[in-house]
């Protein structure tokens, strides 16, 4: 039988050709950012010189902590950075010596028995799995060696790096995620649910480009791991099923819901973290197939959605940028320049090469970001000759219904303010935090998300995974389940005013029958925070509020400052309550570069201060209805008067140019009005509201001319007798002065 002979194909032709070279080797010099990547392909390039050849062990760890082993995983993103930047640095200047320490890398990586840990073989799991991250992150490595170091490489090397390849990580892969003839049947592998699946499926696909007509299955693995990355994007959600226990993976239990990985705005519901490494693994696979098949993985119209995300999930802090952190996300997180520049140059998006050159000093500190980073990745994808531009000013709101957040800013700029809040999925690497938010304002994050530590410390499910740890309620001591998931139920926007309404009720089983929590922005100053709660108990609700900074408690409210930066806490409703100052854990900034024990990073662990509120009064119903008002180094903050008549609760905010007034509605509708600020009785037409709304806000001029109107779940919105918004059915809605609705 005649054998098969090996037609070579030209390499390197994952992302760049030989014909590319000499535009790079120009490019290196461009401007700032490209001199800057150079300098750091040079810097990890003598780090690679002097790694030690990577060995295989019994004893991999499913986390890097204990007592200082490295997992497999940690291991093969070690040696895929040494290899990467020496093979790049051989093709763009001709090292030997950096192109010969890169294969002995590789040689060594086929020596190992499998490119799976031990502990997956039956260590850990009932199960047997063949492929996993672990050996996703090693086909990594190993597909851009082969791909760049391919006419270094004697024939020898390539064919004992391209059988392995194949066999070793390619085919396990295939087999356990992408096959559906032999994908295993556990839970985690079943339904495109998580970032593992993508990992797998995407690290797989660009390993199979780079040997791709090289031997006759790459093609049917082409278009399995394309099917596999296409049911992902459009995954719509599902529970887990009731299943045996040796088949349920990865924490899960039979009934947790799982939402769409992506939502319609392209929300990723992981979080902002895992969003990354979904996305430049995704690119590796999907530029790689573009280039030599001429289709499509990543949808370009996702592209388009997700960059908008980016954008208005983050801030900028300073000389940084920061990415909201809620669930596994520490909050030093900035999406990586991996995911910037590729979108930024594919879509020509000024706003998004605003951000990724905004984000160039996050280098300068130890984070996730340079961690998930690949300066090689930015000298590719860069492009110096795009226009760079701030996303537009303006109060902005922006919904994402299975990412579970809600953006209310003002800006990007270095005086902006931006409130998120969650109220999505706490499966998975969601926390349980459904109502929880966060608030940055003038460069500062004031009112926190904890974040996560070490997978592997006890702190990250005993603390920083439960409800106490979030800005969000708890009955007693007890908080949300993680099972069902939160929702937005309502929104309203128009310029100068914007509502959000999130249901947080479905976590809270057994605990609540009502968690109701909405947000108001007023003026693009200022937010309102109103809660409805009913519980199912005799314990007390307690009303949670973490934040960094100093915090002073006067007559006026609570204030919290940091640097510029300054926020007023006024809780308006109850009227009676208790503040204690409890101690948590603040934000952990893991510096991924190193390993170290859990004992070492324990000792890491900062103490922070957050607020308990608890209602004077006991009852099973209760409303909360706290103003949030950011405010600069000037310390000047508008009047607020509390305004408290039998038919409503709320306040007047006298802001420089508008007058608010805002009010939840109490349950009994009676006559009458009275207020705390010595009772303006020449000023009771004004307060009379005829509304059955939930909640309101009139935003007038000096003269008292009305500019805004806002009611929540109402019919009808009066002020001194003249009606200002009206509804057949009980709506939400927000309309401006002029409208035909007045």
């Amino acid at each position: 039988m005649e054998t098969r002979a090996w037609t070579p194909q030209e390499h390197p032709r994952l992302f760049f050709g030989k014909e590319d070279l000499k535009n790079l080797r120009e490019k290196r010099n461009a401007d700032d950012i490209t001199r800057t990547a150079w300098l750091r392909i040079q810097e990890n390039s003598k780090e690679g010189m002097n790694l030690k050849l990577p060995q295989e062990s019994d004893r991999w760890e499913w986390d890097t902590g204990g007592d200082n082993q490295k997992n497999l995983k940690t291991l093969a993103e070690e040696c895929g950075k040494a290899v990467s930047n020496l093979a790049f640095s051989w093709l763009m200047d001709g090292n030997e010596s950096h192109a010969r320490k890169a294969t002995d890398i590789l040689m060594a990586l086929c020596d190992f028995d499998f490119w799976t840990s031990p502990r997956f073989f039956g260590t850990d799991y009932r199960l047997p799995w063949r492929g996993t991250i672990e050996t996703a992150a090693v086909c990594h490595c190993a597909s851009l060696g082969y791909d760049w170091l391919y006419d270094f490489m004697s024939e020898a090397e390539r064919h004992r790096l391209r059988t392995c390849l194949l066999y070793k990580g390619i085919l396990p892969l295939i087999q356990d995620w992408a096959d559906p003839l032999t994908r295993l049947p556990l839970s985690t592998h079943m339904l495109p649910w998580g970032n593992w699946w993508q990992g797998c499926i995407a690290n797989a696909g660009e390993a199979i480009m780079a040997i791709y007509d090289e031997h006759p299955l790459t093609k049917r693995f082409a278009k399995l791991c394309k099917e596999a990355s296409d049911w992902f994007f459009r995954f719509e959600g599902a529970s887990v099923p009731d299943m045996p226990l040796e088949l349920l993976a990865g924490g899960d239990v039979p009934g947790v819901y799982y939402p769409p990985n992506f939502d319609s705005e392209g929300g990723y519901w992981e979080g902002f973290n895992y969003m990354n490494g979904v996305l430049f693994t995704s690119f590796f696979f999907s530029e790689a197939y573009r280039r030599q098949t001429g289709g499509e993985i990543f949808p370009t119209e996702l592209m388009r959605k997700v960059t908008e995300v980016i954008l208005n999930g983050s801030f900028r802090m300073g000389d940084r940028m920061r990415a909201v952190n809620f669930g596994d996300c520490r909050a030093g997180l900035a999406i990586s320049t991996i995911v910037t520049g590729y979108l930024a140059s594919r879509l020509q998006h000024p706003g998004l090469q605003w951000y990724l050159q905004n984000c160039q000093n996050n280098f300068n500190e130890a984070s996730l970001f340079s961690h998930d980073e690949n300066p090689i990745c930015t000298l590719l994808w860069y492009d110096h000759c795009l226009s760079s531009r701030e996303p537009e000013e303006g109060p902005l709101m922006k919904v994402y219904p299975g990412m579970g957040l809600a953006v209310m800013r003002n800006g990007w700029g270095n005086e902006s303010s931006m409130l998120v809040l969650k109220c999505g999925a706490t499966a998975g690497h969601s926390h349980a935090d459904a109502g929880s938010f966060v608030l940055y304002t003038r460069d500062e994050l004031l009112l926190i998300d904890s974040g996560c530590c070490g997978y592997e410390m006890p702190e990250q499910n005993d603390y920083y995974h439960t409800t106490r740890a979030h800005n969000t309620v708890l009955v007693g001591d007890d908080g949300q389940i993680k099972r069902l998931d939160a929702k937005f139920v309502e929104e309203a926007d128009v310029p100068g005013l914007s509502f959000v309404l999130g249901d947080a009720t479905a976590p809270y089983e057994g605990l609540l029958c009502k968690f109701l929590r909405g947000v108001l922005f007023i003026g693009g100053e200022y937010y309102v925070v109103a809660d409805w709660l009913e519980k199912q108990n005799d314990k007390p609700f307690k009303w949670l509020l973490h934040y960094d900074g100093e915090m002073t408690q006067r007559p006026e409210g609570c204030f919290i400052k940091k640097a510029k930066a300054n926020l007023l806490v006024k809780l308006i409703e109850p009227s009676d309550y208790q503040i204690t100052v409890r101690q948590g854990y603040k934000t952990y900034h893991e510096d991924y570069t190193l390993i170290k024990s859990t004992e070492d990073k324990q000792k890491e662990l900062e103490i922070g201060d957050y607020m308990e509120i608890m209602p004077a009064n006991n009852i099973n119903r209760q409303k909360f209805l706290t103003i949030l008002y950011p405010f600069g180094e000037d310390g000047k903050v508008p009047k607020i008067e509390k305004i408290v008549t039998e038919n409503w609760t709320g306040v007047r905010v006298r802001r420089k140019h508008e007058v608010d007034l805002i009010g939840i509605n109490r349950d009994e509708i009676k006559d009458g009005i009275r207020t705390d600020q010595n009772g303006v009785e020449k000023e009771a037409k004004l307060f009379h509201i005829d509304t059955d709304a939930k909640l309101f806000c009139i935003t007038m001029d000096k003269c008292g001319e009305p500019l805004r109107a806002f009611m929540q779940s109402g019919t009808h919105l009066k002020s001194g007798g003249r009606l200002l918004v009206s509804s057949p059915e009980p709506a939400t809605i927000a309309v401006e002065g002029g409208s035909e609705l007045w």
